[in-house]
C-alpha cells in the first residue's frame, strides 16, 4: 500500500516562512548577478558586515589564493578570488549550520551535503580556466544552493514513503529525480527554486537551482555550469553508499560550455587541491 505522499500545500507554506538571510546577501547577490556593478558598490554592502569582512579576507589570504603579500582590505580581498566567490562566500556563511545538517530521506549524514555543496561551488571558480565560454559570476552560489531543496524534501518525508520511493526505482529502474517527480509531484530541485525566490536570490541563480538537473530546458549558461559543477562535486566529495539523483553529463551542455571533457580528471583533481583549504574557511 502506497505510503501518504507529502503535502504540497504545506510545503509552500513552509517555504514562505523560511528564516530570511542577512541582508548583506540578498543585497549582494543582486549586485553580483549585474555584470554592469561598479565594484565599490560590492565593497562597500561587504565593509559593513565585519564578520563577513573577516572572511572575505581570510579567504583571500588562504592557502588556495597564495597571494605573495597578505591581504588586509575588502577591495584587494574581492579582487583576489573575484565577485562569484564572495557572494559564494557570503551565502555559506549564512547557511552552513542548516546545510551540515543530516538528511536521512537522501542517505546524507552530517557534513555530507555541505562538503558536496561546496564543492560544487568551487567547481565554477576552477572550471573558468577549461571553458572557452565564459563562467557567470552567479554560478557559484547556484552551485552552493543547488541540493538545497533536499533539506525541506526531506523532513517531509516519512520513513515509509522513503522506502517506498526506493523501491520504485528499483521495480520501475528510475533514478531518484524521477522518483520524486512520479511519487511527489515535485522534485527537489523545484524546492530549492522555492526557497531561493523567498530568499530573494536573482531569477538566475533561482534559474540555476531549478534546471541543474536539466540543462537543455533551462536555456541559460547557469545551468550548464551547475549541471557540470554538481557532477563534479560528485567526484570529487564522494558520499558512502549515496546514488545520484541522476546519470551522467549531458553532452548538449558540456559542449555549450567548450570544456573538453578529456579534461575531467585535472579539472576534479584542482578542486579536490582546494576543496580542504575552502571548508576550513567554516572550521569543516
Amino acid at each position: 500500500m502506497q505510503p501518504p505522499l507529502i503535502n504540497l500545500d504545506k510545503l509552500v507554506r513552509d517555504a514562505h516562512h523560511l528564516k530570511p538571510l542577512p541582508a548583506t546577501v540578498t543585497r549582494l547577490a543582486s549586485l553580483v548577478a549585474n555584470p554592469d556593478t561598479p565594484m565599490n558598490k560590492i565593497v562597500d554592502v561587504i565593509t559593513f558586515d565585519q564578520v563577513l569582512t573577516a572572511k572575505i579576507i581570510n579567504a583571500a589570504n588562504a592557502a588556495f589564493s597564495a597571494p605573495r603579500t597578505p591581504i588586509n582590505n575588502v577591495q584587494r580581498a574581492i579582487v583576489r578570488i573575484g565577485t562569484g566567490m564572495t557572494l559564494s562566500l557570503a551565502t555559506a556563511a549564512s547557511i552552513h549550520k542548516r546545510m551540515n545538517m543530516a538528511c536521512p530521506a537522501y542517505g546524507l549524514n552530517e557534513g555530507d551535503l555541505w562538503r558536496h555543496s561546496v564543492a560544487a561551488a568551487l567547481t565554477c571558480d576552477v572550471l573558468r580556466a577549461f571553458c572557452d565560454s565564459p563562467v557567470p559570476q552567479a554560478s557559484f552560489t547556484a552551485a552552493l544552493l543547488h541540493d538545497v531543496g533536499k533539506l525541506m524534501l526531506g523532513r517531509m518525508l516519512s520513513p515509509e514513503a522513503v522506502e517506498y520511493m526506493q523501491e520504485c526505482q528499483i521495480k520501475h529502474g528510475i533514478n531518484r529525480l524521477q522518483a520524486e517527480e512520479k511519487l511527489l509531484k515535485v522534485n527537489h530541485s523545484q524546492v530549492g527554486g522555492l526557497m531561493a525566490k523567498q530568499w530573494k536570490f536573482p531569477k538566475v541563480i533561482i534559474r540555476g537551482i531549478l534546471y541543474h538537473h536539466d540543462p537543455d530546458a533551462g536555456n541559460n549558461p547557469i545551468c550548464d555550469v551547475v549541471h557540470l559543477a554538481d557532477y563534479v562535486a560528485h567526484r570529487v566529495a564522494p558520499i558512502k553508499h549515496y546514488i545520484p539523483d541522476a546519470q551522467g553529463l549531458e553532452p548538449d551542455a558540456v559542449g555549450r560550455l567548450g570544456f573538453r571533457i578529456e579534461q575531467f580528471d585535472l579539472l576534479c583533481s584542482r578542486v579536490r587541491q582546494r576543496l580542504d583549504d575552502v571548508l576550513k574557511l567554516f572550521g569543516a
